[in-house]
Formats: C-alpha cells, sequence, structure tokens
C-alpha cells in the first residue's frame, strides 16, 4: 500500500449534508466550476473535493516501481471521506468518477447516500463490460474488441 498524500478542500459547514465531488481521472478536484459549488454551499451543503493520486496537489507515485490499481484508486475516496470525518455523503461523481462512484456504492452502498454521475460512465453499455474486464485484469472474450480500423490520422507528425 502506498503513503501518498491526497489533496483535498471543504466549503460550508460541517453540520451541513456532505457532498464529494469526485472528478474523473486526470482531473483536478479545482476543476468543479466555482458557481457549482458555491451553488451547492448556498443551499446548505457541506462540499468536498479533491485530487486523485498523481494529479494536481496530490502526492505522485512512482508508477514504474509502486505500479497503483483502480481499487487503490477507489480506496482513496474513503480515505478523503475519512479525513474529513465523513461517514457517508452524497457523490457527485464526472467522467470516470463515475466508475469510482459505482464501485463505492456497491461496495460499501451504507457511505453512499446518493449518487449523480455527470458526463459518461463507464458501465453504461456493452463497452462498460469491456472496460471493467480491462480494469479488473480479466481477459476479453473473442469479438468482445472492436477490430483495427484505418486512422484519418497522418503517420508522422512534423
Amino acid at each position: 500500500m502506498q503513503n501518498v498524500n491526497i489533496w483535498s478542500e471543504e466549503f460550508g459547514a460541517e453540520t451541513d449534508a456532505p457532498i464529494l465531488l469526485i472528478m474523473g481521472s486526470m482531473s483536478q478536484g479545482v476543476l468543479w466550476p466555482e458557481e457549482f459549488v458555491g451553488r451547492l454551499t448556498a443551499g446548505g451543503r457541506r462540499v468536498i473535493r479533491y485530487d486523485h493520486r498523481d494529479t494536481g496537489m496530490s502526492g505522485t507515485v512512482d508508477f514504474t516501481t509502486d505500479p497503483y490499481t483502480w481499487d487503490d484508486i477507489k480506496n482513496d475516496v474513503y480515505r478523503v471521506m475519512d479525513a474529513h470525518g465523513l461517514e457517508s455523503a452524497h457523490l457527485v461523481c464526472h467522467s470516470a468518477g463515475g466508475l469510482l462512484g459505482q464501485f463505492v456504492a456497491v461496495e460499501r452502498p451504507e457511505r453512499v447516500r446518493s449518487l449523480t454521475v455527470i458526463g459518461s460512465s463507464p458501465l453504461g453499455g456493452g463497452e462498460g463490460q469491456v472496460i471493467m474486464r480491462a480494469l479488473m485484469g480479466q481477459p476479453q472474450p473473442e469479438g468482445s474488441l472492436p477490430g483495427r480500423r484505418r486512422s484519418s490520422w497522418p503517420s508522422t507528425v512534423r
């Protein structure tokens, strides 16, 4: 287990209903618009946003010598919740953050008051099964991956 610092920030009163904002992969928590965060807090919500490991102001990990998995990144969600003293929270997730939110909701439903996924969710259709198998290190059945196609991009970039 890696000892990596996860940056987070909190808005609103500790007594307000907590909302944890989970951004997509390789996106900083500060990309949640200030106006959005402000409206949530003005509506009586306690809002927490954070940066994933290897992103923004969170710590970095040498992936070559100490690789991590989506399970580790999912466990960071619990670490953020625990650091802010949250037994449960409303999870608002964007893109790959939706995958993390769904993992948490299935694994520890008592920690999730509600789950809102904004943008694409990787578990939505047949492609979601392919992504899930890839993330879990499972082999892909014959015919589940799309065939190769010719790219319209030039083969050499100058």
